[in-house]
């Protein structure tokens, strides 16, 4: 996405200064929209109230929980749990229906009309029996124009929805449900559930988690029948600077390469070297992870202070690379074989992925740096800097600053659900 924003000349700088790019993932964009929009409306979301926000677009259905912190002047919410996602969107069902339409006219009848299957689908389904369809006990008719009429029962257009999608998103909701249960003091379910996305307004799937889910645990289901629902992405997206959630739950963890000083308990023998500008044994290849999948984040997480220091001989402008990672598990591994070749979104390591080199420059010439001493009485230069990670949903940015807040060294990533 970074990319592409490079591309098109979104990132070129301006005589204002220098351009910055955010990126911001859809739910998180959508569930901004709608807590701006009922928080404004609404007299009964209160600090402390919990809203589940599912939105379904065409191709996935995604699913975050928020807590509302505070109403005004600005409203503030922070990351409940951990949001969830799949592939449950709302073109699943088109095919389904395609072949119960199939069936139900017949193998002549529908190879008859073979040149007007795109209109039949779009005007009897697209525009007419998907959008309305609330399961109610009656006849859907479709015309077929030169094979004449079809009609369908509303066991056969539930099952269009049902053997597709419905299970999945009924399992994500009920999923957020019981995570949100047990993270509350009380366990209680969330006081509301809303839906968005242009598959968010169907009438049967707010009908099925009604049945299934809320109103047996005394939820309250929003559903925005108006374009504010399929548009919530594009409004989110432009009220993300005013209106962000104050915290984030990690939907990953993230670290990078590091050197420690090497314990025998804790660390392999082959990975142990002399320091010469510390004079100390240290470890190569481990792994440092500041965040973990879980842990809540707030716009920026400090990663600490690391530095390097510089052998006699170096000299000139110097840069260092650090191997930045993602990883599925809470616990990630402490070390990394650094020696594997893999490419940028390859296994480094079960459950970690390599997402790319940070290389990082010193702002001055090693021989400008300041000297630290070593055990033994020497001096050697020495370059600091302290890792900053930005999170904004499944966006991720790196930076390496001095201490005066000199920016050493930078790396973006973009949407990195997608391998």
């Amino acid at each position: 996405m970074l990319h592409v924003a490079k591309q098109a000349g979104i990132c070129d700088d301006r005589a204002c200064g220098k351009t910055r790019v955010e990126l911001v993932d859809e739910p998180q964009a959508a569930a901004t929209a709608v807590l701006f929009r009922e928080l404004r409306k609404r007299h009964d979301l209160q600090p402390g109230s919990r809203i589940v926000v599912a939105d379904l677009g065409g191709g996935t259905a995604d699913v975050i929980t928020y807590t509302i912190e505070e109403v005004d002047p600005i409203p503030r919410f922070q990351e409940c749990v951990e949001g969830a996602g799949g592939l449950y969107g709302g073109n699943f069902p088109d095919h389904e229906f395609k072949e119960a339409l199939k069936l139900e006219v017949g193998r002549q009848r529908w190879k008859d009309c073979s040149k007007l299957h795109d209109i039949i689908l779009r005007e009897s389904w697209q525009y007419g029996i998907k959008p309305s369809f609330d399961n109610s006990d009656q006849l859907w008719h479709v015309n077929m124009y030169n094979a004449g009429t079809c009609q369908l029962n509303s066991e056969q257009v539930a099952e269009c929805f049902d053997n597709t999608v419905t299970w999945g998103i009924v399992k994500l909701v009920r999923g957020q449900i019981r995570q949100a249960k047990a993270a509350s003091e009380s366990s209680t379910p969330p006081e509301f559930i809303c839906l968005v996305g242009g598959f968010g307004r169907s009438p049967h799937i707010y009908k099925v988690l009604q049945d299934k889910l809320c109103r047996k645990q005394n939820i309250e289901l929003i559903q925005a029948r108006d374009s504010s629902s399929w548009s919530a992405v594009a409004q989110g997206a432009v009220l993300t600077r005013a209106v962000q959630p104050e915290s984030r739950v990690a939907r990953y963890s993230y670290g990078w390469s590091t050197d420690e000083r090497f314990d025998p308990d804790h660390h392999l023998i082959e990975d142990r070297y002399y320091d010469d500008g510390r004079s100390v044994w240290m470890a190569r290849n481990q792994v440092h992870w500041p965040i973990k999948r879980g842990d809540r984040v707030q716009h920026s997480a400090n990663g600490g202070a690391y530095d390097k220091t510089f052998l006699p001989d170096e000299k000139g402008i110097q840069t260092h690379k650090a191997r930045f990672y993602k990883s599925t598990l809470r616990e990630p591994p402490k070390r990394v074989n650094a020696k594997r070749n893999v490419a940028i979104g390859e296994d480094a390591a079960p459950g970690v992925v390599f997402l790319g080199n940070i290389e990082l420059t010193t702002p001055v010439k090693v021989q400008d740096l300041p000297k630290v001493s070593n055990g033994d009485g020497e001096s050697f230069h020495y370059f600091a800097w302290t890792w900053m990670i930005n999170v904004s949903g499944n966006s991720v940015n790196m930076i390496a600053t001095t201490s005066d807040g000199e920016e050493v060294g930078k790396l973006d990533i973009g949407d990195i659900t997608k391998e």
